[in-house]
C-alpha cells in the first residue's frame, strides 16, 4: 500500500530511484551536465590562461611564468588517469604554451628562430623514432619476433626470469627501450597465461629494456638524442656503459629471485605453461619469408651506427634507408601474392604508436624552450 501510495503521488521510493539512475534517459542527462561543466571548466580555464598570458606580468617574468607552465603540464602528464586527459595532447598544448610565452616575453622574430633551430634538432629525433618503429611493426607483422619467443623454451618462473630479463636486454640495445618494452610484453601474452606471473616479468621486461637501452646509442631516446647531437660517440659509449648496464640488471634480477622465490615450494616448481600449450606455441608458424624479414629489419637498425661512421650523415638518414630497404624488400616479396596483401607495409605503418610520437614532440618541443 505504501509503494502504491508512493508511485500513484508521483515520489519515489529508494528501490525506484536506483532504476531511475540507471535508466538510460538519467545516464545521458548526467554524462551531458558532466560534459557541460568540463567544458565551461576548460574554457574559463582557456580564457585565464590566455589573460595571463597577455598580461605585462609574463613579460617580466618569463622564466618564472614558463616554469609554472611546465610544471602545470607535466602535473597533467602524470596524473592523465585521473584527470581523464590524454598526455599527448597534454604535452602539445604545454610545447605551444611555452613556446607563446617566449614569444609574448621576447618578440616574435626572435621566438620563430629559436623555435626553427629547435625544431631541427627535434625533426631528426622524430624522423629516427617513426622509422625504427616503422621497422619493428614491419617485422611483427610477419611475425618474426616468434624467433626470440622460441628461445624461451624453460618453463620453470625462476629461469624465466632471467631468460626473460637477458633476452630483453639483447633487444633492447637494438631496439628503442619502448619498442622493446612492447615486444616483449606482447610475448608474455602468450607465454604465461598466469596474470601475477605476468605482471611480475612486465616488471622484468620494463628493468632490462631500460639497463639494455642505456648502452648503445639507438637503444633509448636520450642517448639517442645525445647521439644525434654529436655529445657521444658510438663504440666509446657502448664500452663504458656495457659493464654497468649489466650490473644494473643482474643484480635487480638476483634480488628478485631470492625474494620472490624464497619459498622452496609451489612458486618455483609450478609450470606457467602446461606441455600441451607449450607445443600449440611453437607450433605457430611465421608469415611467408618471415625469417628472412627478421633478419633485414634488424639488420638495417644495426646498420645505422655504420651508416654515420660511414657518410657523417644524420642517423635518421639511415633509419630511413633501412625502412626503404626493407619497404622495397616485402614489396618485391609480395609482388605476385595476391593471398598475402595484407602483409605489405601500409598495413604496418598503420599500426605505429602515432599518440606516442604527437607524445615526444610535445615533450621534445618544451624542453627546447
Amino acid at each position: 500500500m505504501l509503494q502504491k501510495k508512493f508511485q500513484t503521488s508521483g515520489a519515489c521510493d529508494l528501490l525506484c530511484s536506483v532504476d531511475k539512475m540507471s535508466s538510460p534517459d538519467y545516464v545521458a542527462n548526467y554524462r551531458l551536465k558532466t560534459n557541460l561543466l568540463k567544458t565551461i571548466a576548460l574554457g574559463t580555464f582557456a580564457a585565464a590562461g590566455a589573460a595571463t598570458i597577455g598580461d605585462s606580468w609574463v613579460f617580466k617574468h618569463q622564466t618564472l611564468a614558463m616554469s609554472l607552465a611546465f610544471f602545470l603540464g607535466y602535473a597533467g602528464i602524470i596524473f592523465e588517469e585521473l584527470l581523464a586527459f590524454n598526455k599527448s595532447g597534454v604535452a602539445l598544448l604545454m610545447a605551444v604554451t611555452l613556446w607563446t610565452i617566449h614569444s609574448r616575453a621576447a618578440s616574435p622574430d626572435i621566438a620563430v628562430q629559436h623555435l626553427s633551430n629547435s625544431f631541427k634538432e627535434v625533426g631528426e629525433i622524430l624522423f629516427f623514432l617513426l622509422g625504427a618503429m616503422a621497422i619493428v611493426e614491419i617485422v611483427k607483422e610477419y611475425q618474426g619476433f616468434k624467433l626470440v619467443t622460441n628461445l624461451i623454451s624453460t618453463r620453470n618462473p625462476r629461469r624465466l626470469l632471467w631468460v626473460v630479463g637477458g633476452i630483453t636486454f639483447v633487444v633492447s640495445s637494438v631496439l628503442d627501450n619502448l619498442a622493446s618494452t612492447i615486444v616483449m610484453v606482447s610475448l608474455l601474452q602468450k607465454l604465461v597465461l598466469d596474470t601475477e606471473q605476468r605482471k611480475f616479468l612486465g616488471a622484468v621486461v620494463v628493468i632490462a629494456a631500460n639497463a639494455g637501452g642505456a648502452w648503445t646509442p639507438i637503444g633509448d631516446v636520450t642517448t639517442t638524442m645525445l647521439w644525434i647531437n654529436g655529445r657521444i660517440s658510438t663504440f666509446r659509449t657502448m664500452q663504458d656503459l656495457f659493464l654497468p648496464s649489466v650490473i644494473s640488471l643482474a643484480v635487480p634480477l638476483a634480488l628478485m629471485s631470492i625474494f620472490r622465490f624464497s619459498d622452496k615450494g609451489t612458486k618455483e616448481r609450478e609450470p606457467l605453461l602446461t606441455s600441451k600449450q607449450m607445443t600449440l606455441l611453437t607450433s605457430e608458424e611465421m608469415a611467408p619469408q618471415g625469417h628472412l624479414v627478421f633478419g633485414i629489419g634488424i639488420g638495417t637498425l644495426l646498420f645505422v651506427p655504420i651508416f654515420k661512421s660511414l657518410t657523417g650523415l644524420p642517423p635518421y638518414l639511415g633509419m630511413l634507408f633501412g625502412l626503404g630497404v626493407l619497404w622495397i624488400l616485402t614489396d618485391a616479396i609480395h609482388f605476385d601474392d595476391l593471398e598475402h596483401q595484407n602483409l605489405k607495409v601500409p598495413r604496418a605503418l598503420s599500426r605505429v604508436d602515432i599518440q606516442g610520437v604527437l607524445f615526444f614532440l610535445g615533450i621534445l618541443l618544451s624542453v627546447g624552450r
